[in-house]
């Protein structure tokens, strides 16, 4: 049995609509100066929204298409459900004309999951090859840069302005209902309320 499409849409749409949500606490966390959890709860929030159009680009394509077989789909609800990666290079390929091939190289490269990982556990870098683990150095947290909060918190502000403009202004149509409901210009009032300080 295939995967269910109304379920994958169902995933979509929760996806989305806990993007948005994860963006606004971000933004509250970065405006208490909680840098190094603003950029966490950020990348997470990409890869939220990033999860959603994938979800979404794949029952669109599964209806007007031929679907895959069992083995192929069940690899690919994996991938979904689990590559950071991928979520993040989803998200990344909505947007993809406006953002320089560094921060691409940066995402395919897992180190956006890395700096992820290092603004919120303390541990120890990776050595050296042929090193031991304990001579790597300390990450620490709180040395995550304010700009580079913000930065990551605007690539996401700046995506959700502009696919609502761009579907406000029909240069882009989103097939889903709730990503109609949810990507709004009462969203776009709230975003353009809401100051990165």
């Amino acid at each position: 049995m295939n995967l269910s499409l109304r379920k994958l849409q169902h995933i979509a749409g929760l996806s989305l609509k806990n993007g948005i949500r994860l963006h606004f606490d971000s933004i509250s966390l970065f405006n208490i100066k909680s840098y190094p959890t603003a950029l966490f709860i950020s990348v997470i929030a990409m890869e939220e929204i990033g999860k959603a159009f994938w979800a979404d680009h794949f029952v669109f394509y599964s209806k007007v298409g031929e679907r895959g077989d069992k083995e192929l789909e069940e690899e690919w609800i994996n991938l979904l459900l689990g590559n950071h990666k991928g979520k993040q290079l989803s998200f990344l390929s909505q947007i993809y004309s406006e953002i320089d091939k560094k921060f691409y190289e940066f995402i395919k490269s897992n180190k956006l999951d890395r700096f992820k990982q290092n603004s919120i556990y303390v541990g120890l870098e990776k050595p050296k090859k042929g090193k031991p683990r304990a001579e790597g150095e300390i990450i620490d947290p709180s040395k995550i840069r304010k700009e580079d909060a913000r930065k990551q918190i605007l690539l996401v502000h700046k995506f959700l302005e502009s696919n609502i403009v761009d579907s406000e202004s029909g240069i882009i149509y989103h097939d889903l209902a709730i990503f109609r409901k949810l990507l709004n210009n009462e969203l776009l009032i709230k975003l353009e309320s809401k100051k990165i300080k």
